[in-house]
């Protein structure tokens, strides 16, 4: 966490954010879908330079003097394997400051518009921000939704309703 806030507050400092917003969650996408990205950055074999060609590819070109600064410096501390996740947690840094939030709403069946629009006004009321939904099917909860967002999780889904009743009955004499 101590490399993303320090990239943040270089960016933000430098007036470059939204530049190295694009870079990091390009870094993310491409190390989370080709492993060989990760292991060629973390490899004592590559010459730094072919190091910098391959961030160069994942971001779609030169990058801003911050971001490749950071790359570096995580590099040479032999944090390579960790560049996906200090990133990710750049990208959390930078929509908080937004007031953006991400949220996981789990439902048991592919929700329509209203209600994809209903819970995400729940969220950002509860959340008092825009948020970043992401919609999960998990058909084992049977109906209602699990919402998670930051720390908190609400669970009003069915699956543990049913749950807590089985509790209840199994543990009062009738």
């Amino acid at each position: 966490m101590r490399y993303a806030k320090a990239l943040f507050l270089l960016a933000s400092a430098h007036g470059t954010l939204e530049r190295v917003r694009g870079e990091a969650a390009a870094m993310a996408r491409q190390m989370g879908a080709y492993a060989a990205v990760g292991r060629v950055l973390c490899s004592p074999e590559v010459d730094p330079g072919k190091k910098g060609e391959v961030v160069r590819v994942c971001t779609g070109g030169e990058t801003s003097p911050e971001f490749g600064r950071f790359v570096e410096l995580v590099l040479e501390n032999g944090r390579g394997e960790w560049l996906r996740t200090m990133c990710m947690s750049f990208l959390r840094l930078e929509e908080e400051s937004r007031g953006v939030t991400d949220a996981v709403v789990t439902l048991a069946e592919e929700p329509d518009g209203e209600t994809t629009q209903k819970l995400r006004g729940e969220l950002e009321r509860r959340t008092g921000g825009k948020v970043n939904m992401e919609v999960a099917v998990d058909p084992q909860i049977i109906g209602g939704y699990i919402l998670r967002w930051d720390t908190y999780r609400l669970d009003r889904s069915v699956r543990t309703s049913l749950q807590q009743i089985e509790k209840y009955l199994t543990r009062t004499e009738l």
